[in-house]
């Protein structure tokens, strides 16, 4: 079977060689390091703007923090509430039961004499 054009044998080539020494250090600008100079003081004016939004952000959250409190206690007045008018309730509840249950006994009653009077008025045949 004769081989297929395209795929030869790969030989093994040895690694290029590495340099023997480390490359000069960089030392910006001759006059006196212009280039660490200026990102520094970019990195101190990025620091800066970052102090002054979470000084932003922290007046804000106390903003935040006065207006819960003050919503918080407004709650916590009307939960007072409520729970009185619940009781109030409670004790209406209670005393209509009480006014209920004689009614029904009295009206009970009254619906008795009126059967027995009307019995009694009825001509018999």
């Amino acid at each position: 079977m004769p081989l297929k054009q395209g795929k030869e044998p790969q030989k093994e080539t040895p690694p290029p060689e590495t340099a023997s020494s480390l490359p000069p250090p960089y030392r910006g600008t001759t006059a006196g390091y212009d280039f660490y100079l200026q990102s520094i003081i970019e990195i101190q004016k990025s620091v800066g703007a970052i102090e002054s939004s979470i000084k932003h952000l922290c007046e804000r959250n106390l903003a935040h923090e006065s207006k819960l409190d003050s919503t918080s206690s407004a709650i916590n007045d009307l939960a007072k509430e409520v729970h009185g008018a619940k009781r109030v309730a409670w004790i209406v509840g209670g005393i209509g039961s009480v006014l209920g249950a004689v009614g029904i006994v009295f009206l009970n009653k009254i619906l008795d004499v009126v059967v027995a009077y009307a019995n009694s008025q009825l001509p018999k045949h």
